[in-house]
């Protein structure tokens, strides 16, 4: 117990990939039948408190996509896929 509730902390992982993918009959991305591949991770630290159905969560969530992706253009002139960091804070309670 630290003040009035349980710190909490969690990680996350995620590999995505595609071998020879081509979107383009989907309206999508087109890379030309090369592998493409996006790496997330993500850290959250959780306060839980005590007697309550409630918590706080602070993170980031980091999206890096790999260079096949970067350097495909993004369909209606959306530019280009590149890095990007989300963070969060949430508040959480059940009644």
């Amino acid at each position: 117990m630290v003040g009035i509730g349980k710190p909490g902390i969690a990680f996350r992982w995620e590999n995505s990939k595609v071998d020879n993918a081509d979107f383009h009959s989907l309206g999508g991305l087109n890379l030309k039948g090369q592998s493409a591949k996006i790496d997330r991770y993500g850290i959250f630290v959780n306060y839980y408190m005590a007697g309550e159905a409630a918590r706080i969560s602070l993170g980031a969530d980091i999206v890096e996509p790999d260079s096949n992706l970067k350097n495909v253009s993004l369909p209606n002139g959306g530019g280009y896929l590149k890095n990007f960091t989300d963070f969060t804070l949430a508040l959480q309670t059940e009644f």
